[in-house]
C-alpha cells in the first residue's frame, strides 16, 4: 500500500540532475572555458580517491627520476655540451646560399663539473618531493592497499640512485655529509612496509 504522502508529489527537483544538465565539473565555467580533453581529465580526478591521486604523482616522479639518469647523464670529465646561444647576421653581406652573412657567434658552456652539479641539486630536490608523496600516501591509504608492496621494488631502485647522489655530492665536496642528513624518505618506506608484513602475519594466524 503506497503512501498517501507520495499522491501527486513531484519528489526532490534536486535528488537527481534535470534533463540535459552535465554533473560535476562537466557544466557551468567548466563547460564554457576548458577544452574538452582538459575537461574530461578533470571530470576523472574529481571522481578519484585522494589515494589514488597521490599515487598517480608517486609515479610520475618516479619515472621522471629513473629516466633522468639516462638523460642527465654526465659519461666522463671531459663531457663538455657547447650551444650557440647568439648570432649576429650582416645583411650587406651574403653568403654561398644567397642568406645574411653571419659575422658574430656566442657560444655557451657546460662543463661536466657543471653538469654533474646541477644533475646532483636536481635528483635531491626530486627525491625530497617524492619522498613527501609518499609519506602521503602511507598515511592515508588503506592498510591492505597492495600499492604498498609495491614501494618495497621502488625503495631498492631509488635507494641505489640516493647513495650514488649523495656519495657524488660528498666526492665532489658541494656538501658536507653531515649536512645530508635523512630526509625520511627510507623511513617512509620501512614504515609502509612494516604495515604489509604486520598484515600478513596476522592474516596466517
Amino acid at each position: 500500500m503506497g503512501s498517501h504522502n507520495a499522491k501527486g508529489n513531484p519528489g526532490n527537483p534536486h535528488a537527481s540532475p534535470p534533463p540535459g544538465n552535465k554533473n560535476a565539473v562537466s557544466h557551468g565555467l567548466f563547460a564554457k572555458w576548458l577544452p574538452d580533453d582538459t575537461r574530461s581529465l578533470i571530470q576523472e580526478i574529481y571522481t578519484s580517491e585522494p589515494a589514488d591521486i597521490i599515487w598517480n604523482n608517486i609515479m610520475i616522479q618516479y619515472a621522471a627520476i629513473i629516466r633522468s639518469q639516462k638523460i642527465m647523464n654526465v659519461a666522463n670529465e671531459f663531457d663538455t655540451t657547447t650551444d650557440i646561444t647568439e648570432v649576429d647576421l650582416n645583411p650587406k653581406l651574403i653568403d654561398e646560399d644567397g642568406k645574411p652573412a653571419q659575422i658574430k657567434e656566442v657560444r655557451q658552456y657546460q662543463y661536466a663539473w657543471d653538469k654533474q652539479a646541477n644533475y646532483l641539486m636536481a635528483m635531491s630536490r626530486a627525491m625530497g618531493t617524492l619522498s613527501k608523496l609518499i609519506k602521503q600516501f602511507v598515511e592515508i591509504a588503506d592498510e591492505r592497499d597492495e600499492r604498498r608492496k609495491k614501494l618495497e621494488i621502488m625503495a631498492v631502485q631509488l635507494n641505489l640512485v640516493k647513495t650514488k647522489t649523495k656519495r657524488a655530492q660528498i666526492e665532489n665536496g658541494d656538501v658536507d655529509q653531515q649536512e645530508l642528513g635523512d630526509d625520511g624518505f627510507l623511513a617512509a618506506i620501512d614504515k609502509s612496509m612494516d604495515s604489509v608484513w604486520e598484515d600478513g602475519d596476522q592474516d596466517e594466524t
